[in-house]
């Protein structure tokens, strides 16, 4: 149901603003949602709630790769654009992970 939702404002998202932005929520609906649900069950839910953290650490690490992937891409080399993107996604996730602190 959840997931239905997520589907229903990406497309939502798609009309207002074109498929650029929804094609990156189209995935959400597919993998967070039913892998959390998977986990709850089986093992509960405090480690469904990490497993969620992690997921929001990976997404901003995603989003810092892909903002210096925007940003170095007219101006730099390709394999320095990702070699520079793989550095950022790195310690945009470390440095998340380091002060996530502890799950209350």
């Amino acid at each position: 149901m959840f997931g239905g939702g997520v589907a229903l404002c990406a497309a939502l998202i798609e009309r207002a603003n074109g498929p650029e932005l929804s094609g990156l929520l189209l995935s959400f609906p597919v993998t967070i949602p039913a892998t959390l649900m998977l986990i709850e069950e089986q093992t509960g839910r405090r480690q469904a709630a990490e497993d969620a953290r992690g997921a929001c650490l990976g997404g901003a690490g995603l989003a810092s790769f892909g903002a210096t992937v925007w940003a170095l891409s007219p101006v730099t080399a390709p394999s320095l654009t990702l070699l520079a993107a793989l550095a950022a996604w790195t310690v945009t996730c470390a440095l998340l992970w380091r002060w996530r602190g502890p799950l209350t």
